[in-house]
């Protein structure tokens, strides 16, 4: 149900570091999804605009080595009358690089759906091309409390998963770059090329906590909001206001 090309990359490549109390299973590449536009606006009290592809937060980094930092609660969700239907909503926490002349994207996709009922949470990892599918491994459950925090210098990048609720991580390291842009959202679920949009499940709101190189987020430029819409141009989840430029909500209508 997601948009991005699936990518098979053999596990001893992507020097993976999972650590998780009483799990088993194995690494699984999976697929991806559509980041954050490229932020564009230029004033840190900003009214958010309108976009079909997520809902959230995204600022340029202020230069050098990166750090960002962001975490959430999961949320329960519930199914739309039609249960049959695929439905989903996909929280979303990243950087995106500048590599070799091109644009990747390093962040963490949680996938929260319902197919035939809700189903389990689950979360991808993606550096620069590498996956690390964690659903056998890691979960998340329902109600855990997540963070995702992306380092980056020009010889590397790497994303660490932690769960706080149940003590569990898993890191993926790619070959790092410039930082572009952070972002935190909520990326509606879409596949295909052209895209095909699926309905937003209930999930009521989710509140992200954010940090920009151990600080706020106003220590980065061009800082831009943007609320979720249907293809039909309805708003469908809201982005409120960036409190002490370090925690939001982003909330479904």
């Amino acid at each position: 149900m997601q948009a991005r090309t699936v990518v098979e990359v053999a596990a001893v490549s992507l020097m993976i570091t999972i650590a998780c109390a009483g799990c088993g299973g194995a690494a699984k590449a999976g697929p991806t999804t559509t980041a954050a536009v490229k932020p564009t606006k230029t004033t840190a009290a900003i009214k958010p605009t309108k976009s079909k592809w997520n809902a959230g937060y995204s600022t340029i980094p202020p230069g050098g080595d990166l750090t960002f930092t962001a975490s959430f609660v999961v949320p329960p969700v519930s199914c739309l009358s039609d249960k049959d239907q695929d439905q989903g909503i996909l929280p979303d926490i990243g950087a995106q690089f500048k590599h070799k002349g091109k644009y990747v994207d390093v962040d963490g996709l949680f996938t929260l759906e319902c197919n035939d009922g809700p189903q389990s949470p689950e979360l991808d990892l993606y550096d620069n091309g590498r996956t690390l599918h964690t659903r056998y491994i890691l979960g998340p459950d329902t109600g855990d409390h997540v963070t995702i925090t992306v380092t980056g210098t020009p010889e590397m990048s790497r994303i660490t998963y932690r769960d706080l609720t149940n003590p569990q991580h898993a890191t993926l390291s790619g070959p790092g770059g410039t930082p572009t842009f952070v972002f935190a959202q909520v990326d509606a679920d879409a596949t295909g090329n052209p895209p095909t949009f699926y309905p937003v499940l209930k999930f009521g709101k989710i509140t992200f906590k954010v940090s920009l190189d151990g600080k706020t987020l106003a220590v980065g430029h061009a800082l831009e909001a943007t609320d979720l819409t249907s293809p039909a141009g309805k708003v469908e989840v809201t982005t409120g206001p960036l409190t002490g430029s370090t925690t939001f909500t982003t909330k479904q209508q």
